[in-house]
This record gives structure tokens, C-alpha cells and sequence, in this order.
């Protein structure tokens, strides 16, 4: 099986890659907005505002970002969606200012 990379087409705030289980290989991206936080949910749809992300990342404002698992990746069970959020611990949907590219099996 091959890598897949989904990528955002205009500045977003979620990016829903894949609704079954899978490995998630990274993510690069650009926040053109305030300092937020990365999301990701081990979720079969995009998930909703009080979410508790499997792994969270700040992304500093006008900064890039990104995150690598390596050559083995990390599984997620139900699917994988990327969200910014204002907050950490549970999502709270920022706006739509990031740009986001993916990798996943």
C-alpha cells in the first residue's frame, strides 16, 4: 500500500483525511493566524467543538509547523482528522487560517 498525502486548497481549519484505520506518517503546514493549537483526533468523521485530541501541538502565529513519526508512523484505530483549535485540551475550532499537508497509509 502507498502513502497518501492530502493537502488543504485554500487556508482551513480542519483537515479530515481518512475514515477507517491507518497509519499517520506527518504533517507540514503554515498558521497564518495567532498562536493556536495543532489537533489530531482518532475519529472516523471531523470531529466537533469539546473533542479530546489524541495529540495536540502549539503552532506559533505566522510560523510553520509540523510533526514526523518516522519511517513506522503512528496507528490510529477510527480514521484520522487535523483541527486547529484556541485551545489544547479540547477542541474549540479556530478559524480558517492554516494550510496543512498530510501523510498517511
Amino acid at each position: 500500500m502507498s502513502q497518501t498525502n492530502v493537502t488543504t486548497i485554500a487556508y482551513a481549519n480542519q483537515l479530515h483525511l481518512v475514515n477507517r484505520e491507518a497509519v499517520f506518517y506527518g504533517l507540514v503546514g503554515y498558521n497564518s493566524g495567532a498562536d493556536q493549537f495543532i489537533q489530531i483526533h482518532d475519529v472516523a468523521e471531523t470531529p466537533t467543538n469539546g473533542a479530546i485530541p489524541k495529540v495536540v501541538f502549539k503552532a506559533s502565529a505566522g510560523e510553520n509547523f509540523s510533526i514526523d513519526y518516522g519511517k513506522n508512523g503512528r496507528n490510529f484505530i477510527n480514521g484520522i482528522s487535523i483541527v486547529n483549535s484556541s485551545t489544547a485540551e479540547t477542541l474549540t475550532l479556530g478559524a480558517a487560517d492554516c494550510w496543512i499537508d498530510a501523510q498517511y497509509i
